[in-house]
């Protein structure tokens, strides 16, 4: 049992105990207070009696210290010390986002804190400091298993943004997050591919008369992203001047497209509410774009022929909406790929379709300042009509063109 000493040569405590190697040490507590002398000497103990029994992990150890300290601060302050919780500050991270970010981006980051703290069970529940990197890189390696590697990436990413607002806070001193690394992803998890025109056509016909007509003729002829073109409203566009214009979410950048003739065409074919504010989609704008992207998959591109039919009930093999995700090479971002082929087979040049695109390139941005709208009307005016041609049509299909389409 640790005991305690005075020195006539200092004002400090000494604490005698018998460590694990079986010898009596004997060690300055720092400290001249008795009662903290006798907590900073029962903590050593007791990291003495674990390491005995063969229990001295780390993070019992950890859990040691931490009593310890708190046993301290309630001697020195007499009440109890703060304890900053990872639930507390994930919940504080997460709902200062909903103010700073996207809603779309806010609740992917509610989505990454939500898993990380049922990882965590009871320890979600223990002060912050008490995670380490081998507790995110145990996470990490765990949704990598789970899901993908890129969400086991995104998630490092999220925790490591949290960590750093807890450290400007003052609720944390470090960042375990700062020294875990990401995952190199695997070729095949990012091996996406546009549509070819017979496929266009099977996707259209599969739309039938529904919304998702408008939604993937809208995507083909301005190759813009889904949340973009789920969000359009009707005074943006303009029949006037034939142009569709908006302002990008994830980039913020401004875009002025040439309406396509077939686009115009389907448009003026839809009826146009007085309030033009109103949106071309009332189902679609307000929903997540991860719904909408399920619902394209399930209603359009599956009865299609063109993706595999996905279960989202949990089964045996552990499939469903928490299983591991199976990316399709197809999807609504594939519209943005073909859109690309589509204009390059045209004859469009590669600055013209990275403004319609809307990529952004250091290369091309410090050779050209702005593309007049004729060049850009032509290079659309020049694009086919997929939206009527049979679906035994024997077009050929366009060239691949791969191209990073983010």
């Amino acid at each position: 049992m640790a005991s305690l000493h005075r020195n006539r040569s200092s004002k400090f405590w000494i604490a005698a105990f018998r460590g694990p190697d079986g010898r009596r040490h004997f060690r300055s507590t720092r400290t001249a207070d008795r009662r903290q002398a006798e907590e900073i000497a029962r903590g050593w103990e007791q990291v003495t009696l674990l390491a005995r029994a063969g229990k001295l992990t780390p993070e019992a150890a950890r859990g040691v210290v931490a009593r310890t300290v708190q046993d301290l601060y309630l001697i020195a302050h007499r009440s109890p010390m703060p304890v900053n919780t990872v639930r507390e500050c994930f919940q504080m991270w997460c709902k200062a986002k909903m103010l700073e970010a996207a809603r779309t981006t806010a609740l992917r980051y509610q989505t990454v804190a939500r898993r990380f703290l049922k990882f965590l069970g009871p320890r979600a529940d223990k002060d912050i400091a008490l995670i380490d990197p081998k507790t995110i890189i145990e996470f990490r390696d765990a949704q990598a298993r789970e899901l993908s590697a890129g969400t086991a990436n995104y998630s490092v990413k999220t925790i490591r943004a949290c960590f750093n607002m807890a450290i400007e806070h003052g609720l944390a001193t470090n960042n375990p997050a700062r020294v875990v690394g990401i995952i190199k992803q695997q070729q095949r998890e990012s091996r996406r591919r546009g549509f070819t025109v017979p496929e266009l056509e099977r996707l259209l016909q599969a739309c039938g008369d529904t919304p998702f007509r408008t939604l993937v003729t809208l995507g083909l002829y301005t190759g813009q992203r889904l949340g973009d073109v789920m969000r359009m409203t009707w005074d943006q566009i303009d029949f006037k001047e034939r142009t569709v214009s908006f302002l990008t979410r994830k980039t913020g950048r401004r875009m002025i497209i040439p309406m396509a003739m077939p686009l115009e065409q389907h448009l003026r074919s839809l009826p146009v509410p007085a309030d033009a504010t109103e949106p071309i989609f009332p189902k679609f704008a307000t929903a997540r774009t991860g719904t909408v992207s399920t619902l394209f998959h399930d209603r359009v591109l599956a009865p299609a022929g063109l993706a595999p039919v996905r279960s989202h009930h949990k089964g045996a093999d552990g499939d469903g909406r928490d299983g591991p995700r199976v990316l399709s090479p197809l999807s609504f971002h594939s519209l943005r790929h073909s859109a690309t082929t589509l204009l390059k087979a045209a004859g469009a040049s590669d600055v013209i379709a990275r403004e319609i695109i809307g990529h952004d390139s250091e290369v091309v941005s410090r050779q050209y300042t702005h593309l007049g709208p004729e060049a850009l009307r032509g290079a659309i005016d020049r694009l086919p009509d997929v939206t009527c041609a049979p679906a035994s049509s024997t077009v050929a299909d366009p060239p691949c063109t791969q191209l990073t389409t983010n």
